[in-house]
Parts: C-alpha cells; sequence; structure tokens
C-alpha cells in the first residue's frame, strides 16, 4: 500500500479555486441560454418534468414524453442525468417557482458533472505528473475546450458521461496506486454505476479501465484468493445495485430489451401504423452502392470535419459557430496535441501508469470513433463531436505529459529508470514528503511551471473571447 497517496492526489487551495472557477463559468452559462440554443434539451427535459409532477420513473410509452418529431422516449435509455436534474428542480421548487430558477435548476447535473470533472482531473495530474500547475493545465486543456463548457450549460447525458469516465480513470489510478483498499472498490463500483448510467458512448472507455482494473489486480500483488474474491464481489454487487436495476427493468418493462434499440424502432412503427408522422433517420447504409468510405470522404470529408469542428465547439442547433480564425487556433493546438502523443509513444521514458493512460485512452476513443461511424452509416447521420469528447481528456494529458518534461527531472514518481530518476533528486524528495512538487526554486521545474501557468491564462483566455463573442448570442 502507498500510505501517501491520497495526500498526493489532494487538491491545493489554488486548484479548488480552479474548479470552483469551472463550476461558476458552467453555472453562469447555465442562468443564461436560452432553451432553443440547447439540442436535445427539450427531449431530456421532458423526462425531468414528468418525474417532478408525477413522482414516478416514466415507463418510456407515457404521451407526454414521447417525442413527437421521432415517436420515442429517452426513458428507455438510462437517464441518471435526468433523474438528478428532477431532484435538483424538486429543491428548487421548495424555495421558489420561478420558471427561470427551475430551467438552471434542470441543468445542474451538467454544471456539477464539469465541476467534478475539473476536481478529478487535477487528482490523477497530481498522482501522474506530480507537479500542481501541470495538473491544473490538463484539468484547464480539458474542461475550457468550447465544446466541454457548452456540455457543462444545458442538460444532457455527455457531462455526466465525461465525469464518470474522469472519475472511473482516477478510481482505478488509486486502486492500484493503494493496492485496491475496500474503499478504493467502493468508489470504483459506484463511478462505474453513475458511467453505465450515463450514456453509452462512455461504454468503451469504462471496457478499457475494467481491463486495467482486473490487470492491476493481477499484477503481482500478493493478496489472498479470498480477498480478492470478497473485493471484486463487492465492485460487481455494487454496480448491480446502483446501476443493474435500470437494465433489469427496462427489460422487464420491454420484454427484454434492456438496452432500448428495439423498443426505440417499434415505438415509432407501432404510432406510424397508427397514423403519425415522424422525421425519417438517413440512414447512409440503406442508398444502393453507398460505402463507409464515401460517407468519410464525400464533400472534402464534411463528415470528418464536422465531426473535429463539433468537438472543438458548435453550438445551439449546430449551427452557431465561431470565427474562422478561432478554430484554426484550436485545430494548431490539436496538431500539436498530436504530435506530443506520438512523441510520448516512440520517444519518450514512460511508467507503466502513463503507458496504460496513454494506450488506454486511444484504445477507447479508437472503439467510440469506431461506434460513432456505425451508429451514422447504419442508424442515424449524426457527425457530432459531443459523441467523442472524452477523448479531450487523452489530448490535454498529452500536452501536459510533454510540458512537464521540458526539464530534467520531470519524470512522475516511481517513473522511469534508476537513471531517470536520479537525474531527479528534488523532485524525487518532494513525492517522498508526500508532497506534489511545484517548486520554482530550480531552473527546470522553474520553467516548467511557468510554461504551465502561461498556457493555461492563454488557454482559458481563449476560452473567455469564445464566451463573450460567440457564445453570448445565446443568452437571454
Amino acid at each position: 500500500m502507498n500510505p501517501m497517496c491520497e495526500n498526493r492526489a489532494k487538491l491545493s487551495r489554488v486548484q479548488w479555486a480552479f474548479a470552483g472557477l469551472v463550476f461558476l463559468w458552467c453555472l453562469a452559462g447555465a442562468a443564461l441560454i436560452r432553451v432553443e440554443f440547447c439540442p436535445d434539451e427539450w427531449a431530456r427535459r421532458l423526462l425531468s418534468d414528468f418525474m417532478v409532477k408525477n413522482g414516478v420513473l416514466p415507463v418510456g410509452e407515457e404521451a407526454e414524453i414521447v417525442m413527437e418529431n421521432y415517436g420515442f422516449s429517452y426513458a428507455i435509455y438510462p437517464y441518471l442525468a435526468s433523474m438528478l436534474n428532477a431532484l435538483c428542480m424538486r429543491i428548487a421548487g421548495i424555495f421558489t417557482g420561478s420558471e427561470r430558477v427551475m430551467l438552471a435548476a434542470s441543468r445542474m447535473c451538467s454544471v456539477i458533472s464539469i465541476g467534478l470533472c475539473a476536481v478529478h482531473l487535477q487528482k490523477i495530474g497530481n498522482l501522474l505528473l506530480r507537479r500542481r500547475a501541470v495538473a491544473m493545465l490538463f484539468a484547464g486543456l480539458t474542461c475550457f475546450l468550447p465544446q466541454v463548457m457548452f456540455l457543462g450549460m444545458y442538460q444532457n447525458n455527455d457531462a455526466l458521461a465525461l465525469c464518470g469516465i474522469v472519475a472511473v480513470i482516477y478510481s482505478v489510478l488509486a486502486g492500484h496506486r493503494n493496492s485496491w483498499r475496500w474503499v478504493d472498490c467502493i468508489r470504483l463500483g459506484l463511478w462505474t454505476a453513475v458511467t453505465l448510467l450515463s450514456y453509452y458512448n462512455a461504454y468503451g472507455w469504462l471496457l478499457v479501465c475494467g481491463v486495467a482494473a482486473v490487470a492491476s489486480f493481477l499484477s503481482g500483488r500478493k493478496k489472498e484468493r479470498k480477498e480478492i474474491f470478497l473485493k471484486w464481489a463487492a465492485i460487481l454487487g455494487i454496480i448491480l445495485a446502483a446501476a443493474g436495476w435500470f437494465f433489469i427493468r427496462n427489460a422487464a418493462l420491454h420484454d427484454g430489451d434492456f438496452l432500448g434499440f428495439r423498443t426505440e424502432a417499434a415505438d415509432r412503427q407501432r404510432l406510424i401504423e397508427q397514423g403519425w408522422q415522424f422525421k425519417n433517420y438517413r440512414r447512409p447504409s440503406e442508398i444502393p452502392g453507398y460505402t463507409l468510405i464515401q460517407m468519410l470522404t464525400e464533400e472534402r470529408c464534411q463528415y470528418l470535419v464536422a465531426c473535429l469542428k463539433s468537438f472543438i465547439g458548435v453550438f445551439g442547433n449546430m449551427d452557431l459557430f465561431m470565427d474562422g480564425w478561432v478554430y484554426f487556433f484550436y485545430y494548431a493546438v490539436l496538431l500539436f496535441a498530436g504530435f506530443c502523443f506520438v512523441w510520448l509513444i516512440f520517444r519518450a521514458r514512460k511508467t507503466a501508469e502513463e503507458k496504460w493512460f496513454l494506450g488506454g485512452g486511444a484504445a477507447a476513443a479508437l472503439i467510440t470513433f469506431g461506434l460513432t461511424l456505425y451508429n451514422s452509416y447504419f442508424t442515424d447521420y449524426q457527425p457530432q463531436g459531443r459523441y467523442l469528447i472524452a477523448t479531450a481528456v487523452l489530448m490535454a494529458f498529452a500536452i501536459a505529459s510533454f510540458v512537464n518534461r521540458l526539464g530534467r527531472g520531470a519524470l512522475p514518481e516511481g517513473g522511469g529508470t534508476p537513471a531517470d530518476r536520479a537525474e531527479a533528486p528534488a523532485a524525487s524528495g518532494a513525492a517522498a514528503s508526500g508532497a506534489v512538487a511545484d517548486s520554482t526554486g530550480g531552473t527546470a521545474s522553474g520553467r516548467i511551471t511557468r510554461i504551465s501557468w502561461i498556457a493555461l491564462l492563454v488557454w482559458v483566455g481563449m476560452f473567455g473571447f469564445v464566451f463573450a463573442r460567440t457564445m453570448s448570442k445565446m443568452f437571454g
């Protein structure tokens, strides 16, 4: 067991203030953005309003929650975010009946989710990157990406999914370092359950984290089989109790369809036969001779460009764009992130945890992208970057890890070869004392800290510009 893991992960006052800034910025957006600029929010709000009004969970076929243009309800898919928003609305309703307050309350799950992202990302950074300034850069690059901030300002499932992914990553990392204490097992089980009930596009990340957790348990730690069995039974039991109920209920309500896909098609068809008319899904696979490659490459790779732009930030109903030069700024950062990732993979010395983070993150991102392509080609053509938004974590980590190596003694505690650790005596001493190194005394360490702060200020400043110039058009 590493008794100092929790101390290293703890946030400093400045880091808590930074997480508070993220939360307050999302809260400001939640209080200001008009509903017509929030994609799908009206459909998610149907569920929250139903739960607040009736005090029960919806089945999925109630007339007041079926989307008129599509013929089904989001209640057939995981909707923990809507449940939490309904709770916030109930609490707000005790004090006021103001519609504006209730609208903001219906968005609080997203606001809190991105705020918690900032907390957990900095904890991960404190453990892996060791310097608080670099950890803040890691969190800032993720949370102040315009699309991430936008997701934190209105009711959706993507924000909770991103929060769950980050929290599960931290849970696996902390569990590995602590030789899987009971508190680590409980935390992993709870956050896995939250992520399972958030959005299906998070499941690729859960798969990778699950493999990493199993590998950690089996990686040479001397535990009795009984202890391993009991801890895994606890993890799986928590997941089943906290998330399994929804899928069991779904199966019971919808003839065994625990995921909801078959129910969506059946509900649409049933209503069509009753004379309802709905929007037709665009399914490229139904076009004779039209291939997946054509979908990706036609009209100058329009699908990929749309995904990339909306990953960075396209607001409203995918129709409110930032200035052209702003996109080029973010393109340059993403290109730099790609360079950092390749350099880290092939050239830099890495700890086992960094290898897992980079390799596992890449695998999870590819799985998610593959599922998104499959859905767009076979089910509903939607080139939206929000489905891939967790990749921002990998992008941010690559840049932050690169910055952390801009001087000698930059490897995380316990990392690299003995020669590597010999090059970092000051940093290793800080780690041994249970502290997160952030000294500006040494030339290299001071340079890394200054670069981190400058980069973070520029990044947050750019978002401030986007917030004032583009996102303010949605305020009312």
